[in-house]
């Protein structure tokens, strides 16, 4: 039986089911095309694709406003990868490599630029990295670095710190750290990461100055980058207000006065700011939504992107009964339908079917729906069979947490709960504080599953980023206690061969482990749109990689500008 989203919703209420509550060192700059053609890579666009502009169109001024569903927990990056820290963080602080940001970049491919190193060079075996740092670039004025030069014992310093902490995946592959000058970083590392060099550029990689961590502990509380925007104001669970830097080291940047986010966990109320102008950026996965301020507001830009892999999904705790038993996990997902998900959440706009390995790293196009096997398929009396066979015929008990990062996820793990409950699981549901949820998920101590998603080391390798330290027995990103000693010879493998070839013969491997073994169940994923109103210039939107998408960090702010002629047209 197929159900509406509204039958659903009223069903589920009569049933009782409820919820306890690239290499290359130069500089990126716009093309200077003469004419007002959209921008390249427009059909990424659903609606109004960017104009193509030039350097002498560029206004400065102003103040950009975005809204955060979430408040950041506190402003160390060394200590968490929430996203509502890095957009907190990414306007102060710079990182040794960049990518490409605004309307040229292609929201596929990253293209890494200089930052604080003005250019890089890497050994014939790949195992040491050498950068050649800007000169004369400062910290901000503030107590207690009061403005002194950025130098190389500053990257030492970060990078060393961000052993064992949140960020140890981006540092896990380096066996030792030089600064032989004031200006060079020499890494070396213990072996081969094809993530190294790109994910030096993600928005994770920020450097940090060690006088405030000698000062306090910790970076938690004190802001002070060498970036183009200072904080100015934080009002917890209300607004962070940025002034840009005087002192920033590009003439001419950043192009705005000022940068605000202002925390609006509803989305109604995004909504009603958005109209109104209060707010300048909005993203979300809902098209009714996206049509009915089309319908008000016709000039807005609306981006759209399918996310390469699979990020939200059932999680395990995989080593732990009955979850240990690939027959209770298969009998999970095969409990889902996908189709019917994706129908009544992304009115079938989204993806039904996909996992947490990047489908470009192990296919040449889109796979079709056979190669996700036979336990993705939406079969409940096969999975009543799957737990018979297991020995839990009469079914359990079981907890589902999950942080309502948008209306979709309160719904999905509504379906889920109804879902299971049709094959003899009894599903106890709460909803958690972003905080607590932040803990629990990536810590991998929530009880027993979690409406998860995959956060890439990094991302900005697709492949390896989505693999490597979130799947193997000791990864720092393993949120699912997962060990399977067969799969750590294959992630081992993809780390060490340099044949594109091979590698994507190796990922097909790993995809069909993925899917067999039912790691994580994941379910029908989101179609993510960012809407912009049209006098925002040179912004990007939310493309799956590290791009610094405002709740990705947020340091592309530097190079957006507004253009006040457009404004209330």
């Amino acid at each position: 039986m197929h159900l509406s989203r509204r039958q659903f919703l009223d069903t589920t209420a009569k049933m009782g089911v409820g919820l306890t509550i690239g290499l290359l060192p130069r500089r990126a700059r716009p093309a200077r095309a003469a004419d007002r053609s959209p921008v390249p890579y427009a059909q990424s666009y659903y609606a109004n694709p960017p104009e193509g502009w030039t350097d002498k169109d560029i206004k400065r001024g102003g103040t950009l406003t975005v809204a955060f569903r979430g408040d950041p927990p506190h402003f160390d990056p060394a200590m968490t990868t929430s996203y509502y820290m890095l957009g907190a963080v990414g306007p102060v602080y710079d990182r040794l490599l960049r990518p490409k940001w605004g309307s040229y970049a292609n929201p596929s491919t990253p293209e890494l630029l200089p930052d604080l190193a003005e250019r890089w060079e890497v050994s014939p075996d790949r195992l040491v990295y050498t950068f050649h740092l800007r000169r004369g670039v400062k910290w901000q004025k503030l107590p207690p670095v009061n403005g002194r030069e950025f130098v190389a014992e500053d990257v030492k310093f970060t990078l060393e710190r961000y052993k064992g902490k949140a960020l140890d995946f981006l540092v896990s592959p380096i066996k030792s750290i030089d600064a032989p000058d004031k200006y060079t970083v020499r890494i070396a590392l213990r072996e081969r990461s094809p993530g190294f060099l790109p994910n030096l550029g993600s928005s994770y990689a920020l450097i940090t100055p060690k006088e405030v961590v000698e000062r306090d502990g910790d970076l938690k509380k004190t802001l002070i980058g060498t970036g183009p925007f200072i904080l100015k104001d934080h009002t917890p669970k209300t607004s962070l207000t940025y002034e840009r830097n005087p002192d920033f080291r590009d003439a001419g940047q950043p192009y705005l006065d000022r940068f605000r986010i202002v925390i609006m966990p509803d989305d109604a109320t995004q909504i009603a700011a958005f109209r109104s102008g209060q707010v300048e950026y909005y993203d979300t996965n809902e098209l009714e939504a996206i049509k009915g301020i089309l319908g008000s507001h016709p000039r807005t830009v609306v981006h759209k992107f399918h996310i390469p892999a699979a990020s939200f999904h059932l999680a395990f705790r995989l080593e732990q009964k009955p979850f240990s038993d690939v027959r209770v996990r298969r009998a999970i997902s095969m409990a889902i339908n996908r189709e019917e998900m994706n129908r009544l959440v992304y009115a079938g706009q989204g993806r039904s079917y996909s996992v947490g390995v990047p489908w470009p790293a192990a296919f040449d196009s889109w796979p079709g729906e056979a190669v996700y096997g036979p336990y993705y398929r939406y079969d409940p009396k096969q999975a009543k069979a799957l737990l018979q066979d297991a020995g839990y015929g009469q079914g359990f008990k079981t907890k589902l947490v999950y942080f309502a990062y948008g209306d979709d996820r309160t719904l999905q793990s509504e379906m889920i709960q109804n879902y299971l409950g049709a094959i003899g699981i009894q599903v106890e549901v709460a909803r958690l504080d972003y905080g607590v949820w932040i803990d629990q998920y990536l810590n991998g101590k929530y009880e027993a599953m979690a409406l998860g998603f995959t956060v890439p080391a990094g991302g900005m390798e697709l492949g390896h980023d989505w693999t490597y330290e979130l799947m193997r027995c000791k990864g720092v990103k393993n949120s699912w206690h997962l060990c399977d000693p067969e799969l750590d010879k294959l992630l081992d493998a993809e780390r060490d061969e340099t044949d594109p070839a091979k590698r994507r013969a190796i990922f097909r491997r790993i995809w069909d482990m993925e899917v067999q073994n039912v790691y994580r169940a994941y379910i029908a994923q989101e179609v993510r749109y960012n809407l912009w109103h049209p006098w925002v210039k040179n912004t990007i939107g939310w493309t799956g990689y590290r791009f610094d998408q405002f709740t990705y960090g947020s340091s592309h702010v530097r190079t957006i500008w507004l253009d006040p002629a457009l404004r209330g047209r």
